[in-house]
């Protein structure tokens, strides 16, 4: 663990057991997947040909963060030894905000909002109640597809520039909750309001 996680009560610098690698070739085809042991370590005994590979993160133990680093590998030599060090990164300030959010019984009422998926994910594990808010830029169908994976209470927070008619139409469309950044003149807000779009987020009360 990259720092002390009082959730899972694994100290720094200790192993974690379970989190799941593959290993790709250049072609970006899967090769083979590891799960680390109880000392954290990624351990396969066997020759690879020569040449560039990648070692990903697909599923991070309970209570960590999903690494989204991919170590890049190079075999240039017969027999060569490969070490990466891994360091899980812990999710505890963020826990430390659902604690909160709970003592003060306001899980009905407070909205997180977030550009980290993996964050939302964990928060809708530990309180399903509490409203989440994606912060995306562009309106896709896989950001859609996404937040809809976690639970009906995700709602889309775009970027009211990044996005067209044909965009907003699809989030619409898809009956997926959405909030507009940043919407600072009327006929912007009225153009969403006509398209079936109820909230914004903007730096003006009222004009």
């Amino acid at each position: 663990a990259e720092d002390n996680n009082i959730w899972s009560g694994h100290e720094k610098e200790e192993g974690v057991e379970g989190a799941k690698y593959e290993l790709l070739d250049k072609e970006a085809k899967v090769i083979d997947t590891f799960i680390s042991d109880k000392k954290g370590v990624l351990v396969k005994d066997y020759e690879l040909p020569l040449g560039s590979y990648i070692l990903r993160e697909t599923v991070s133990p309970k209570y960590f963060i999903k690494d989204k680093k991919e170590y890049k590998i190079e075999i240039t030599e017969d027999k060569q030894e490969i070490e990466i060090e891994i360091k899980e990164e812990n999710y505890d300030k963020l826990y430390t905000v659902i604690d909160a959010i709970k003592s003060k019984g306001l899980e009905k009422t407070a909205i997180i909002i977030s550009f980290d998926l993996e964050q939302l994910k964990v928060i809708h594990e530990l309180d399903s109640s509490i409203e989440l808010w994606y912060l995306i830029g562009k309106i896709t169908e896989e950001n859609i597809r996404e937040a809809k994976a976690i639970g009906d209470n995700v709602w889309l927070s775009p970027g009211y520039h990044d996005n067209n008619e044909e965009s907003i139409k699809l989030a619409v469309d898809a009956k997926i909750g959405l909030s507009f950044w940043t919407v600072n003149k009327i006929e912007d807000a009225r153009k969403l309001y006509n398209m079936g779009v109820r909230y914004i987020e903007s730096d003006i009360l009222c004009k």
